[in-house]
């Protein structure tokens, strides 16, 4: 190369332009250094963040939840016999019986073996579909639920059949988060301690399905008039649909809703169809049943014991006798952790003998 190149080469590399470029070049690179040392920064914060954050989680969950769900079993709830209040004769010294506690129908306790295929499978259809394959906690569904709030909307339910068990038998129905951590926790230990077939036989006998009927047993004599293991697919998914809103959705409700667009009114009963075939629909869709079964279960008509709006006779207590009610399931929450619901169903089928004090000959 002669010096003449060789001098222009040196007075190019000194140009302004080459100046500009290496400056440019130089800021590039220092600005990829910090940017990456912030970023660096911010993961090594998050990360111990994260850290200290799940340590508390862990010791939170051993001291404050776990206690909880130690003390969580279905060993001490017994249900399938009436309560009966007693009182001393005054002259015989010898207990007599005082009351009955509620009707046989109010509450019937019903074996797994005796609820039908159907009433199984439309449970699991309409209120948690993939029960069989999770650990009693749904958390695909739990997500949504969270999103759906977060995010503003309705806030849908997010609870399975096992969580639903657990929060009908315990005190635990607020809605916190400690409540829902827990009440997640307990699902894990309920679904590892009990089997499937448990947690349904549960489900099916707590549930309330309007008109002071707890379970599927009482609520089958009170809408059909027969056994719970008699009833049809139609009237299976029929019962199903009213544990979604008993207000609305039971048969006996007495809904007349005009629809503002059409003019039509829509009545309990209405709803309770409309509800019907949706549970229909996931049977089908989920494989349950056949296109046929679900054809012939959809064209079926319901017939009901009683008519629409038309109101049960109740049984009526004496100001005692409600006083030593009150005085029990005030006892059995306080003293035991049992929701009201969990109380309300000891007391009408859980075979308790009440011992009251009353002098009868005196009261009378």
């Amino acid at each position: 190369m002669s010096e003449q190149h060789r001098k222009s080469d040196r007075q190019g590399q000194n140009s302004p332009d080459s100046q500009r470029r290496k400056r440019k070049t130089k800021k590039k690179g220092s600005f990829l250094s910090r940017f990456f040392k912030v970023l660096g920064t911010l993961i090594l914060i998050g990360l111990t963040t994260g850290a200290i954050l799940a340590c508390f989680g862990a010791v939170y969950v051993k001291t404050v939840i776990m206690p909880l769900v130690d003390d969580f079993s279905t060993d001490s709830f017994f249900l399938g016999e009436n309560s009966v209040m007693y009182y001393t004769d005054q002259e015989t010294g010898q207990q007599k019986e005082l009351v009955t506690l509620l009707s046989t129908t109010s509450t019937i306790w019903v074996e797994y073996d005796q609820l039908p295929q159907n009433l199984l499978d439309a449970a699991v259809a309409i209120e948690d579909k993939r029960f069989y394959t999770h650990n009693g906690v749904d958390f695909i569904r739990t997500v949504k639920a969270v999103t759906t709030m977060l995010t503003g909307e309705d806030i849908q339910g997010g609870s399975t059949i096992t969580q639903q068990v657990i929060k009908n038998l315990t005190e635990y129905d607020d809605v916190t988060v400690k409540r829902k951590i827990t009440e997640i926790f307990r699902a894990f230990a309920f679904n590892a301690q009990y089997s499937k077939e448990d947690t349904l036989k549960w489900y099916l006998n707590i549930i309330y399905l309007g008109e002071n009927c707890k379970g599927v047993g009482s609520a089958s004599y009170m809408y059909f008039g027969k056994d719970v293991s008699e009833l049809s697919l139609a009237e299976c998914a029929s019962l199903i649909s009213i544990t979604n809103n008993p207000s609305i959705y039971s048969p006996y409700g007495g809904l007349q809703v005009v629809d503002e667009v059409t003019g039509v009114v829509k009545t309990s009963r209405d709803y309770n169809k409309e509800r019907q075939e949706q549970v229909l629909w996931n049977m089908q869709d989920q494989g349950y049943i056949t296109a046929q079964e679900y054809d012939a279960a959809m064209a079926e008509e319901l017939e009901f014991v009683r008519a629409e709006g038309e109101k049960d006779e109740t049984t009526v207590y004496t100001w005692y006798e409600e006083q030593v009610i009150r005085d029990v399931r005030n006892d059995l929450m306080e003293q035991y952790g049992y929701s009201a619901e969990a109380a309300n169903m000891m007391l009408s089928s859980g075979g308790l003998s009440i011992d009251t004090l009353v002098d009868i000959e005196l009261q009378n």
